[in-house]
């Protein structure tokens, strides 16, 4: 018997896949994605724990390799960042 869920499925297990899956990274990819500028390598020396760092140094180079900027419509957010308070 199939069990029914009340879930929306908007992706395809194969897309599921792809967004979670942890990403394997060639010696390429690493030098590529995981190189920080100077301003990056400042903010991360603004944090106060090695925790904190480490995490951020890996999302940073996480979003390089897997950019997620298409899901913010940028005219409605700059209209909202100029309006006067």
């Amino acid at each position: 018997m199939k069990l029914q869920t009340k879930r929306l499925s908007i992706l395809s297990q194969t897309e599921v896949q792809e967004v979670y899956r942890i990403p394997q990274f060639s010696e390429r990819d690493r030098e590529q994605f995981f190189d920080f500028t100077d301003d990056e390598l400042a903010t991360v020396r603004r944090l106060h724990t090695h925790r904190n760092r480490i995490h951020f140094l890996l999302m940073l180079g996480y979003f390089k390799f897997k950019p997620v900027w298409g899901l913010v419509h940028i005219p409605c957010l700059k209209r909202q960042t100029d309006s006067p308070s």
